[in-house]
């Protein structure tokens, strides 16, 4: 399987830990990919036990495997997805 390094999508620390709890309370039993997406400029995560290799690139970050449209994949190169806790809210954040 190729490394972040060779899809450009980086995971953070803290960004891995929230998936994998959420994986945990979401009880995910087997094989589990992170979906990446985007559509219209709007960037998506999903947790999904489905994989398809003619529409999808597949990598690694963390531990975590993921996955985005292989159609679009240029956009996804350098792409960090980090998880932000602050006084204002919190969540997923992207960073290109």
């Amino acid at each position: 399987m190729p490394d972040a390094s060779k899809t450009g999508v980086t995971l953070t620390p803290r960004c891995a830990a929230v998936v994998r709890e959420t994986v945990r309370q979401q009880k995910f039993r087997g094989e589990w990919w992170l979906k990446i997406g985007g559509h219209d400029g709007a960037w998506t995560l999903d947790i999904t036990t489905q994989y398809d290799p003619a529409d999808h690139v597949r990598g690694e970050s963390q531990g975590i495997q993921i996955m985005f449209p292989r159609q679009q994949s240029h956009l996804y190169r350098g792409l960090v997805i980090d998880y932000s806790d602050s006084v204002i809210g919190e969540g997923i954040v992207f960073h290109r």
